[in-house]
């Protein structure tokens, strides 16, 4: 016998205490602004959009997600929390 799963309960379990944390980091993920497109495109254009997204992570706060914030960060979670976020969504 199979039981089935609530996705909502799975998330809470595997969000744990950063849950807002986690979820900042898939809302800014998925910003389409954010977004690489099929291919690469001139150096130029590419540094341009580069910059953009940096400009877009400092604006929400995401900069500091990695870093405690005794160190200047925004947060109590340790960098693995933010990039297995970023990995995952």
């Amino acid at each position: 016998m199979r039981t089935a799963l609530d996705p909502s309960a799975v998330q809470a379990y595997l969000d744990g205490p950063h849950k807002e944390i986690r979820d900042q980091v898939r809302e800014l993920l998925s910003d389409e602004s954010l977004a690489r497109g099929p291919a690469p495109p001139p150096t130029a254009e590419y540094r341009e959009r580069v910059l953009d997204w940096a400009r877009a992570l400092a604006a929400s706060g995401g900069a500091g997600l990695g870093f405690p914030e005794e160190f200047g960060g925004t947060t109590q979670c340790s960098p693995s929390t933010s990039s297995t976020t970023a990995r995952t969504t």
